[in-house]
């Protein structure tokens, strides 16, 4: 009969190592070899920290 399989997530190493990676490859140095990723992680942090903007008021 078949058996059943346990879930990935109820493997404490596998999900500690999967954080650990993802973290690894937020870093601006890994973003670096990939061009098209390193676009993407500069317009998710501009969109993500707009600058602030001087605003005109009119008075009327």
């Amino acid at each position: 009969m078949a058996e059943k399989q346990k879930s990935a997530l109820s493997d404490k190493k596998m999900v500690m190592r999967a954080i650990k990676d993802s973290f690894i490859k937020l870093k601006p140095k890994t973003q670096a070899g990939n061009p098209v990723m390193l676009l993407v992680y500069i317009s998710a942090a501009l969109t993500t920290f707009p600058q602030k903007s001087k605003k005109r008021c009119r008075s009327t």
